[in-house]
């Protein structure tokens, strides 16, 4: 029987941690020179309407947004992600939560 490699300090993840972080901070760092007047957040949660957390309502989690550039009372939202990342079950779960009413961002500044 061969023998599978267990990772048990999670070496892996934490490899892909520090990754993310890495492509986080340099998106963030460009975003922060193209938009100098713009106030950046990170990590923003979908919103109704009324400010409350949209959740899926398939699979009962809430959506968060890597990267929200907020001007002059509009938002635009990026994701960082890795190359080689499958993206179709985060696509799936936004797309739902659109449709429940999740298309706002909190400015946490205001």
């Amino acid at each position: 029987n061969p023998v599978e490699w267990v990772d048990p300090l999670g070496l892996a993840r934490i490899k892909n941690a520090v990754e993310g972080d890495r492509r986080h901070q340099e998106f963030n760092a460009k975003i922060k020179e193209k938009y100098p007047d713009a106030t950046i957040q990170c990590e923003c949660y979908l919103r109704d309407a009324s400010g409350k957390s949209v959740k899926d309502p398939i699979s009962e989690e809430r959506r968060r947004v890597d990267t929200v550039v907020i001007e002059d009372g509009k938002a635009q939202t990026f994701e960082v992600t890795s190359p080689t990342a499958d993206k179709t079950k985060q696509i799936e779960k936004e797309i739902n939560i659109h449709t429940e009413g999740g298309v706002f961002i909190r400015d946490r500044t205001t």
